[in-house]
């Protein structure tokens, strides 16, 4: 709720007009690929929450153009690739991060971010949703490459073999 809340205030300051209904079910959603009812084997989590929430869209009749604004605003919620949409598609990124490191909270006013924090504590959100990173991170080591979670899964998993790009690179083989 937190992320759908900062991102229609960000969305506010910004004059970000958007599709309330589906950026509020793509904030609902955008963290479903953490759980291991949605968790694929080697999808990182983003694309993994991505499918599970166009899948849940589409089996109960919404359009293709909204299912699939659902499905780019979670998968790109991390991504700086995200720049390279329309700027509903971003407002999930932009309330998380509010909601997960304080991004932009300090221009958004003090009494309804407060109002928010109120209404939908924090509890013990940082170091719960770092061991749920942690957990996610363990349980598929490799999904994450290349993503913001890279050097996080890599600290978290230091007996796992990571592919390297200089070794790949030196020892290709292709038409030498």
């Amino acid at each position: 709720m937190r992320t759908f809340l900062f991102g229609a205030l960000l969305a506010e300051r910004d004059g970000v007009t958007y599709d309330r209904e589906m950026i509020f079910i793509a904030a609902g959603l955008h963290d479903l690929g953490l759980t291991k009812s949605y968790s694929t084997e080697s999808q990182p989590f983003e694309i993994d929450g991505a499918n599970a929430a166009k899948a849940f869209l589409v089996a109960r009749g919404v359009s293709e153009a909204r299912s699939e604004l659902v499905w780019n605003a979670v998968a790109l919620h991390t991504s700086m690739l995200v720049e390279h949409q329309p700027a509903q598609v971003g407002l999930v990124g932009s309330g998380a991060g509010a909601d997960v490191f304080g991004s932009d909270l300090s221009t958004l006013p003090r009494e309804r971010v407060s109002a928010i924090l109120s209404a939908f504590p924090r509890l013990s959100f940082n170091t719960e949703f770092r061991d749920l990173l942690v957990d996610h991170c363990h349980r598929k080591p490799l999904a994450q490459r290349g993503t913001w979670l890279d050097a996080f899964c890599r600290l978290h998993n230091p007996s796992v073999r990571y592919p390297d790009l200089e070794t790949r690179l030196l020892n290709a083989r292709v038409g030498e």
